[in-house]
């Protein structure tokens, strides 16, 4: 699942989401389903970049997932 604050962004996505997504009070929420899930390479707490490019709601999996946080600090010499 996918929560998006209304105030950070979500409000304007939220149109796009017809069918997939729900909005309450403060979130957009978006299920993201187990195929997708796996086509993205994503699982709990992954972290994602949502956008609206073309007009279409779009996620894709951030690279940030790629570092290795054991040696996120260290540069190389």
């Amino acid at each position: 699942m996918l929560r998006i604050p209304l105030e950070g962004g979500g409000r304007e996505l939220a149109a796009l989401t017809s069918g997939i997504g729900e909005t309450d009070e403060e979130y957009l929420t978006v299920v993201i389903l187990p195929w997708l899930a796996e086509k993205l390479r994503i699982g709990p707490g992954s972290l994602v970049v949502v956008d609206n490019i073309e007009g279409k709601f779009r996620i894709t999996r951030s690279a940030a997932n790629d570092i290795d946080p054991l040696h996120a600090d260290e540069t190389e010499h």
